[in-house]
């Protein structure tokens, strides 16, 4: 009997005004190659059967939480999902409309925009050069501030991120460097880039906050730090993160309000998986070297394993390779090229390991296992443009001994 495959069901968010038209549930059940593709894919299916601009959609948790388009199908359907007793997964997700988080961020532009041009003509009026322009700077740096934090209420993270840059740019080219909000503003920056799967760059803008200080909520900044380290597979640097607010933070020292409570409990929560992660991806390492002893079911476990600690660290290179090697040993060549187009940085990190011939080349087994998934699978991730993208890419990242 063929194993259970997990299982989506996407429904059409309900709308205030109600004029939106009715669109019924879609259940899909995902085959294995669709695991590893990104949330984008139920959109576009979405789009597809009610014959609507996927563009023009976006895809949220049962609690409104938006979940961002390149996150792959099994982190969603891991965090936001339950499994049956047969430890399938399944999850409902909502499909909304884009103009309603437009809408609110039009607005919130619109009087920003206003406040900065009547502090612009107050300035002008009062004759002074340079106060003038420092009230204009500062109208600017806290119009941009002010357009970033709707954007982010309003679910688009990537203006958010981009907005809080230009404020901090903005504080920085004035010589505002002891900006107030400048540490609220990185910290923010963080949580934007955090939700738009840029890990590296939230936990460098979290690590920046915390070191300034002067935050209304350090421990969850720090929380959200080892989010970061915990997606991108730094198992280690997460539970640390999780384990100082646990041991020090707010909730610690006697504060019993419901926000230091709250981030207490996401700080365990977080230190228990970053534990459990790294213990997964220690074993399914395990699990690989012995498969060529112990066979296929030692395969079978190292995919599973891997499997699960992408769930919570999408990010997490050496879960990808895991899982590729398991896939193409298995000879399930498709899955396999699904994940090497959807992951960039598993041949990086493979020809940066040190066990090619040669400095920046792929160890010979490797190599072998890449050719035949371009040359056996056939989907659209095992393509000749695929491979001649995954070449490039591998090419990019991996400059050879010699070259700058």
């Amino acid at each position: 009997m063929a194993a259970a495959q997990p299982t989506v069901i996407l429904r059409q968010k309900k709308t205030d005004d109600g004029t939106q038209k009715k669109q019924a549930p879609l259940k899909l059940s995902l085959p294995a190659s669709w695991i590893d593709a990104p949330c984008l894919k139920l959109l576009d299916t979405w789009g597809k059967r009610k014959k609507l601009r996927s563009e023009a959609l976006c895809l949220e948790a049962g609690d409104g939480t938006p979940i961002p388009e390149e996150w792959p199908i099994e982190a969603a359907l891991m965090l936001y999902g339950e499994e049956d007793d047969d430890e399938v997964p399944h999850a409902t997700l909502f499909v909304a409309p884009r103009e309603e988080a437009d809408a609110l961020r039009a607005a919130a532009t619109a009087e920003a925009e206003q406040v900065f041009e009547e502090r612009e003509r107050e300035a002008a009026a009062e004759g002074h050069a340079g106060a003038a322009a420092a009230r204009v700077a500062d109208a600017a740096r806290d119009g941009l501030a002010r357009r970033a934090a709707a954007a982010y209420d309003g679910g688009d993270f990537v203006d958010a991120a981009a907005l809080y840059g230009e404020a901090l740019a903005h504080a920085a080219r004035a010589s505002k460097v002891d900006w107030p909000g400048r540490s609220a503003a990185l910290a923010n920056r963080g949580a934007a880039c955090l939700m738009l799967g840029r890990f590296a760059e939230a936990a460098a803008d979290c690590g920046a906050a915390l070191k300034l200080g002067a935050l209304a909520r350090p421990d969850r900044v720090a929380v959200r730090c080892g989010r970061a380290h915990l997606r991108q597979g730094h198992f280690g640097r997460a539970e640390k993160k999780f384990r100082s607010v646990a041991a020090d933070g707010a909730a610690a020292t006697g504060d019993g309000r419901d926000a230091a409570l709250a981030d207490a409990t996401d700080a365990a929560r977080g230190a228990d998986e970053a534990a459990a992660a790294g213990a997964a991806i220690r074993r399914a390492r395990r699990e690989l070297e012995s498969a060529e002893t112990h066979g296929r079911n030692r395969h079978e476990s190292c995919l599973k394993l891997a499997r699960k600690v992408r769930a919570v660290a999408p990010a997490c290179a050496e879960a990808a390779e895991l899982a590729f090697h398991a896939l193409c040993r298995l000879k399930r060549w498709d899955e396999a090229g699904g994940v090497l187009a959807n992951v960039p940085a598993l041949l990086e990190r493979s020809a940066t390991s040190g066990v090619g011939a040669l400095p920046g080349t792929l160890d010979r087994r490797t190599s072998r296992e890449v050719l035949q998934c371009l040359a056996y699978g056939t989907s659209k991730a095992c393509s000749v443009d695929a491979a001649v993208a995954c070449c490039r890419r591998w090419a990019d990242a991996c400059p050879r001994a010699g070259q700058e």
